[in-house]
């Protein structure tokens, strides 16, 4: 179970703008850096959260459309999306050397 994937997932198919709102992309793997970039300027762009869909037509790098796929095919949990998100900012710890 990858939670990154699945607080992802549950941001964009519950299209949960609020929770987005409060990501950060440092709370994030470093292997979700390009996907926190895409959604994070679709949603700078148009002012709402994107669909699997809109991603799919939108990408023309093949390796983020199956980065895309993946994250939509990630399981689903009964969790909500702003307890992972709590999660994984009580996992972020800054530097404060």
């Amino acid at each position: 179970m990858n939670l990154a994937s699945i607080l992802l997932k549950a941001i964009i198919a519950g299209s949960d703008i609020d929770t987005w709102a409060e990501c950060q992309y440092h709370y994030f793997p470093s292997e979700y850096s390009e996907i926190w970039k895409v959604i994070d300027k679709y949603v700078q762009t148009h002012g709402a959260l994107p669909t699997f869909e809109s991603i799919s037509l939108s990408l023309r790098d093949g390796v983020l459309r199956e980065r895309f796929s993946s994250l939509e095919s990630a399981e689903d949990v009964d969790i909500l999306p702003k307890t992972l998100l709590e999660y994984f900012k009580n996992e972020y710890e800054p530097n404060a050397y």
